[in-house]
């Protein structure tokens, strides 16, 4: 195994890795939904408040499965890809 080869590994693992730990903190979707969030003037984020989106909660799912499938197409992808290493 070359050096480049090892070091692709690495850099695969450690994005399995971090794409594994956001499945399993976002694990169950009922206590996790997408929303939206502006920053202030602290640069940190602070989110809009339900009334703001609640009436998009249904496109909000929508896109959170996707993100969610997303993910885990990334991660069988990478799994493949070292595999073929």
């Amino acid at each position: 195994m070359t050096n480049e080869i090892f070091n692709r590994a690495i850099q695969i693992a450690r994005r399995i890795e971090k794409l594994q730990e956001i499945q399993n903190f976002h694990s169950n979707s009922r206590e996790s939904i997408l929303t939206y969030a502006h920053k202030t003037c602290n640069n940190d984020y602070s989110l809009h408040p339900s009334w703001a989106t609640n009436p998009i909660l249904s496109l909000l799912a929508k896109h959170d499965a996707m993100i969610r499938q997303e993910i885990e197409q990334e991660i069988e992808s990478l799994k493949k890809e070292i595999e073929n290493l």
